[in-house]
């Protein structure tokens, strides 16, 4: 279990450990416990995360990620059949605007503040003229572990119908891969943190995401 006197995380569950639970649902609720329990997430999670040293980044979302666990690198790493990480969002965050299916199962959960979660139901049956409506770019990862956005069809595609969802404190959410799309925003001024645990990229759907964007948009080049 995870140290209080510290505040480290417990450590990730695989399945070669016997009497642990290492379903990705059990290793996420094990995260969000320990991500509730902290008094300020924003602040003390970078801390912690340079303690562990699994890695930290700023998402082309906008937003930082702190890696909670080792993070694989592609084919090369096929062993490790989950990663958990922090997203945080402090107050004044700048977030792309982005529509995106992902690539692999996953849970996320709010520790601190609130997100919005708007889902996109796009209808595949209408198309609109070249240039008036949106398109699709694949992101996948390759085997050493670098994201690649490329063109996936010029096809134009209207914009989808969606439905929103306020998420706070102790609220959770998870979306299917591949054909579900959804996009997440925070309100200005107030920060958030959430623990998102996720299976590999280059597992099952081999890690292959959809972003919709509309003709003059570049983008975002990398996986979620």
């Amino acid at each position: 279990m995870f140290s209080i006197r510290t505040n480290n995380p417990p450590p990730y569950s695989y399945p070669d450990h016997p009497g642990d639970d290492a379903t990705l649902e059990a290793n996420f609720e094990r995260f969000l416990e320990w991500g509730l329990g902290l008094r300020n997430p924003l602040r003390q999670i970078p801390q912690i995360g340079e303690k562990l040293g699994f890695g930290t980044k700023v998402h082309p979302l906008g937003f930082t990620v702190v890696y909670l666990s080792e993070k694989g690198r592609g084919e090369l790493t096929a062993s490790i059949s989950g990663i958990v990480r922090a997203n945080l969002y402090p107050p004044g965050v700048k977030l792309e605007d982005d529509i995106h299916s992902h690539g692999f199962d996953f849970f996320s959960g709010i520790i601190q503040g609130e997100l919005t979660n708007t889902l996109y139901f796009p209808d595949w049956n209408q198309r609109t003229p070249e240039g008036e409506g949106m398109v699709g770019y694949e992101g996948k990862v390759d085997v050493e572990g670098n994201n690649k956005t490329v063109l996936a069809t010029r096809a134009c595609i209207p914009t989808p119908r969606s439905e929103v969802h306020e998420l706070a404190k102790g609220d959770t959410y998870t979306i299917k891969p591949n054909n579900f799309f959804h996009a997440v925003g925070v309100e200005e001024g107030v920060g958030t943190a959430t623990i998102f645990c996720k299976t590999p990229n280059y597992g099952g759907s081999d890690g292959i995401s959809l972003t919709l964007r509309w003709p003059d948009e570049e983008p975002v080049p990398e996986t979620y």
